[in-house]
């Protein structure tokens, strides 16, 4: 039988699934087949939170959260499951594809799904040029710091992977000034530093307003994607 690891980097990702509390690092079970880890942002922390769910006895890895856009073409909400996630380093890992034909076959009526390539990035991209930058390099739609971590996981147990993310925030969009400072090298917002940020630039608000509008956005579309599914994320494909 197979046994789905869904991991997350977020508590915010996770309500898109459950509302069971989850302490950062550790794991709770969604359902009979499916483990839901929230590991913390970054691909270390994510590869650490695969090995402890592949620990549990998890065949089977997803990547499931936000991304941003770097293809100017997605919009908040859009709904992205790729092909293949690029490394930081230029190399590709690429997903099952079985698995994601059977998702997307089943995602059909989704109003909004793309699919193409994600890019890794080990920090906050936090401009458009940045975004802009890193999908000439990649030719990727969207980035997220966690996909790559899980696959090098994934590929290093030889298990099936597959990526599953929604858009925070589109190709165009700087990220607000004290959410670029406030977040730390580990991907961790430091809420005092953000809380004296937005004081100190009273002019980020409408900023800070639009950014919790897009995230809000895309928690809709994983939560759209996930009753799609009927929360059964490995459909069967001829694995046992």
């Amino acid at each position: 039988m197979t046994s789905v690891g869904l991991i997350v980097a977020l508590p915010g990702e996770k309500q898109t699934l459950t509302n069971a509390r989850i302490q950062t690092g550790h794991f709770s079970r969604l359902n009979e087949n499916t483990l839901l880890c929230v590991s913390g942002i970054g691909p270390e922390k994510a590869a650490a939170g695969a090995v402890s769910l592949i620990r549990e006895g998890c065949n089977a890895l997803l990547s499931w959260g936000c991304a941003a856009a770097i293809g100017p073409e997605l919009k908040a909400g859009d709904v992205v499951v790729p092909e293949h996630v690029v490394g930081a380093a230029g190399n590709i890992f690429a997903v099952d594809p079985s698995w994601r034909g059977k998702l997307l076959d089943r995602l059909a009526d989704h109003p909004t799904v793309h699919t193409g390539s994600i890019a890794e990035s080990s920090t906050i991209v936090a401009t458009a040029a940045g975004k802009q930058a890193l999908q000439n390099r990649t030719g990727a739609v969207a980035l997220d710091m966690e996909s790559a971590g899980i696959a090098r996981i994934a590929s290093r147990h030889h298990l099936p992977f597959v990526i599953i993310r929604a858009i925070a925030d589109p190709a165009s969009m700087d990220l607000p000034k004290p959410v670029a400072i406030a977040v730390n090298r580990n991907g961790d917002v430091r809420l005092p530093v953000l809380l004296a940020l937005i004081v100190r630039y009273p002019n980020s608000i409408p900023d800070l307003i639009r950014l919790g509008i897009c995230f809000r956005a895309a928690q809709r579309g994983l939560q759209i994607t996930a009753r799609l599914l009927e929360y059964d994320f490995f459909p069967d494909t001829g694995r046992s």
